[in-house]
């Protein structure tokens, strides 16, 4: 038996001031161009993700759903995923681990999607679905998920724009 680095739960009402104040990465600057103040950080992406992240209220409603990692400290991670067509086509939305966990190796990221995918095939089993259809956006600077997405047999199949890559890939579902 694999014993859980986190304690995992559906996202609860419970979790909104912790969401609220999550960092997954660190804090944007405030710089003045041309007249006016635009935030600036090293990693965008980091940040929008933090940004959409504090903004969700759960729990969330089907289709959408929520995930989120506890530790002796508090949150420490969160997925989002959204049922597009069901349970057959599935967008991994949101993922982040706590900035506080940066850098400690031990496996946070992997158990995080390792929930997700659970999650998504207990919703298919239950629907009677026995292949889904995964799809992610990954920014293309974003090395650390796009080795997530390869670790879990995702790959990069399109751009979504300049610098957004779509990677997919096929959960089959055993009946």
């Amino acid at each position: 038996m694999t014993t859980s680095l986190l304690e995992w739960h559906d996202g609860w009402q419970d979790d909104r001031t912790q969401l609220h104040n999550f960092e997954c990465t660190e804090p944007a600057q405030k710089v003045q161009r041309g007249g006016t103040w635009q935030k600036v950080h090293p990693r965008m992406w980091e940040y929008a993700v933090q940004s959409k992240l504090r903004r969700l209220r759960p729990p969330l409603a089907p289709p959408e759903f929520m995930l989120t990692g506890h530790d002796e400290h508090g949150l420490a991670a969160v997925v989002t995923f959204e049922e597009l067509d069901g349970p057959a086509q599935v967008e991994l939305c949101l993922a982040a681990i706590a900035r506080r966990l940066r850098g400690k190796g031990g496996g946070y990221a992997d158990e995080m999607l390792t929930r997700a995918l659970d999650a998504i095939t207990t919703r298919a089993v239950e629907q009677e679905i026995g292949f889904v259809s995964l799809l992610t956006y990954v920014d293309e600077r974003n090395r650390y998920s796009q080795e997530l997405c390869r670790r879990f047999h995702l790959r990069h199949t399109a751009m979504a724009g300049p610098e957004l890559q779509v990677w997919s890939g096929d959960l089959l579902v055993a009946p």
